[in-house]
């Protein structure tokens, strides 16, 4: 024989406006002039953040690339200290992983070196920013220099002292291949003003 047990049952009420806390209370909702107000204050928020995080980015390819660029030098000044002569090339097993470091402003490849003989007084490339068919470094053989190209921020005087942030030189114009008075870095010229530049891209 079967027994048969008689469940209750349960009867689900809606949370409407007659169930929360009494029969025809209303439920307020945001109006529309709320909503604007926090888009409003969300839109400020960005206005804020955007640029700083902006300038970080701008800022850490600035790091990168400087890195990059000494991390060749010192493997370039070991290999002419162990073998008495400066590479002819640089040597991508140098480097962890078998690879150059990656510039970060070139595009596809980021790790090529234009390596080139350019007689010992030439410390600097005359194509400084990247594009154009150039590589993503520069090398010359007679000396040792290895120079990081960047990019080309839209003025002269902004290129430049990217150049410089990144090299670590005092080069003064796009076309300068050769320290100023004999052998020092150059000093940087304009009448004690100083170049504000934003990096950016």
């Amino acid at each position: 024989m079967q027994v048969v047990r008689s469940v209750p049952v349960v009867q689900a009420r809606s949370r409407w406006p007659d169930d929360l806390g009494g029969a025809g209370m209303m439920v307020r909702a945001f109006s529309l002039l709320e909503l604007v107000v926090v888009v409003v204050i969300i839109g400020v928020i960005a206005a804020i953040a955007v640029p700083r995080m902006s300038g970080f980015a701008a800022g850490s390819k600035v790091q990168a690339a400087a890195s990059s660029v000494r991390a060749m030098q010192e493997k370039v000044i070991e290999y002419q200290g162990l073998m008495g002569e400066w590479p002819s090339t640089i040597d991508p097993n140098w480097f962890l992983g078998g690879r150059i470091p990656s510039n970060p402003y070139a595009g596809n490849p980021s790790r090529g070196v234009q390596a080139v003989n350019g007689g010992a007084g030439v410390t600097e490339p005359t194509i400084k920013v990247v594009g154009g068919g150039k590589a993503a470094y520069w090398y010359n053989r007679d000396n040792g220099q290895v120079r990081v190209r960047v990019a080309d921020l839209g003025n002269a005087a902004a290129t430049i002292a990217l150049y410089n942030a990144v090299n670590g030189t005092g080069v003064t114009a796009l076309n300068q291949t050769v320290p100023e008075s004999g052998g020092a870095p150059a000093e940087s010229k304009g009448g004690g003003k100083t170049i504000v530049i934003e990096l950016g891209g």
